[in-house]
């Protein structure tokens, strides 16, 4: 079933469509396809920019870092990434984006206002996730080529987490007002949630090979976390526990989350067995986009 179109749109996602192309869609019903070919196996991630539209960051068929912005186009910056892996980007406090991504050295790199070599090692395979600092600057969370779970911020650097990482998985961070929230899969292929004051809970649910989980703050200083689960469908994961949904996922391809400006989240995925672009306001009925992705990637949402 397709759900009408919103007045305004709740979220926008991004993704690589089955052409290659860099895609957009919102819940506004709106869609349009970059003129920049995307590396086959990368996603995108997207960001809204304080002055409202979206930037998203990918990696080309070139296999430069690009950032298309929904005034103005697509941007090569000009940075080499390494082959597979994709970039995340956040909107600043103090303006303007910060970006994070697997550098063609296998070290991870940023850009703000110029780009950066952090001298970090990063698993192969495996990509950097980021959240914006309130005071200024980011946090990014990556899993280390000697597998171990790090944090880096853009003020002081790397932070070795001492945790083990399920190989070729990577993390997602969340920056809560007074602590960070970080999802990984275990060693053992369960879903892990790092919290900066109290650290690391095993929630015991079995995570899809080949994916990795995404998370987002909600309102009232919450999170919520959206994984495939090791029987191939969608759920997400909250302090308060599991919420299994029935809806299958592709293979080595994970959901995303977002928070919404009128509380609660939306989640994206690409639907098993159509490589449909699917979605849903939780807790309201799910859609599909009629847009379909190229197989085994991923696709990311913003508010």
């Amino acid at each position: 079933m397709v759900r009408p179109a919103a007045s305004s749109p709740a979220f926008q996602a991004a993704y690589q469509e089955r052409l290659g192309l860099m895609g957009t869609y919102t819940s506004a019903g709106a869609s349009a396809n970059s003129t920049v070919t995307m590396l086959a196996g990368t996603s995108p991630s997207i960001e809204e920019p304080a002055g409202g539209g979206s930037w998203t960051a990918f990696q080309a068929s070139s296999g430069d870092l690009y950032v298309a912005s929904s005034a103005s186009g697509p941007y090569n910056l000009g940075l080499g990434m390494m082959a597979g892996t994709s970039p995340a980007i956040a909107n600043l406090a103090g303006g303007g984006w910060g970006i994070v991504f697997q550098a063609n050295t296998g070290t991870l790199w940023t850009d703000t206002s110029g780009s950066k070599n952090s001298g970090l090692g990063m698993m192969a395979g495996t990509n950097p996730s980021i959240t914006a600092a309130d005071g200024g600057g980011f946090w990014a969370a990556f899993q280390a080529n000697t597998g171990i779970l790090w944090e880096y911020s853009s003020a002081s650097g790397g932070y070795d987490l001492g945790i083990s990482m399920l190989k070729g998985t990577s993390p997602a961070i969340a920056g809560l007002p007074s602590s960070l929230e970080i999802a990984y899969v275990g060693s053992a292929g369960t879903l892990w949630v790092w919290n900066s004051s109290t650290g690391s809970t095993n929630t015991g649910q079995a995570v899809a090979i080949g994916t990795s989980p995404s998370i987002a703050y909600t309102a009232g200083g919450a999170w919520e976390v959206a994984f495939q689960t090791g029987g191939g469908t969608l759920a997400t994961y909250s302090p308060s526990g599991v919420t299994d949904y029935p809806q299958p996922v592709a293979a080595d391809s994970s959901p995303a989350i977002t928070a919404m400006t009128g509380g609660g989240y939306a989640l994206a995925w690409e639907g098993s067995g159509t490589d449909l672009l699917d979605f849903s306001d939780a807790p309201d009925s799910d859609g599909t986009s009629l847009l379909t992705m190229a197989p085994g990637t991923s696709p990311a949402l913003t508010q």
